[in-house]
């Protein structure tokens, strides 16, 4: 891999990655696993949303990917569910079962589970 030289080509290789990993289209269900998240059994949760992604067929539609700190440590694990066209959402306190509630009622039936929504905290950065 060659070095980057500035902010625009590290851009661009984010867009590319992006692309290449999400496309336009694809909903992406991002599990935080920073410290806080593997200590409260994230590990356990992101195995058991890419289970039921892969059960459920749908790998053609959904990534499943690994993100750092989310700023919500008081309740960990977390994971962001961001449909295209849609707001993101982040869910705290998830654990195995919780996880798969989530991919059948927020996935499958566009429903957000809204006992389980912790308030949005960030912005995204362009």
């Amino acid at each position: 891999m060659k070095k980057l030289k500035n902010i625009e080509e590290l851009k661009d290789f984010r867009d590319k990655c992006a692309e290449k990993f999400s496309g336009p289209d694809k909903i992406r269900i991002i599990v935080g696993m920073a410290t806080c998240g593997i200590a409260a059994g994230a590990g356990e949760v992101f195995d058991s949303i890419a289970g039921e992604v892969m059960k459920l067929g749908l790998g053609d539609k959904v990534t499943v990917v690994r993100s750092g700190c989310m700023g919500a440590c008081h309740a960990e694990p977390t994971v962001e569910i961001s449909i295209p066209g849609e707001e993101s959402v982040l869910y705290g306190n998830i654990d195995s079962q919780r996880a798969k509630v989530l991919v059948k009622n927020h996935i499958m039936r566009n429903e957000v589970v809204t006992e389980l929504v912790l308030e949005k905290a960030y912005e995204t950065i362009s």
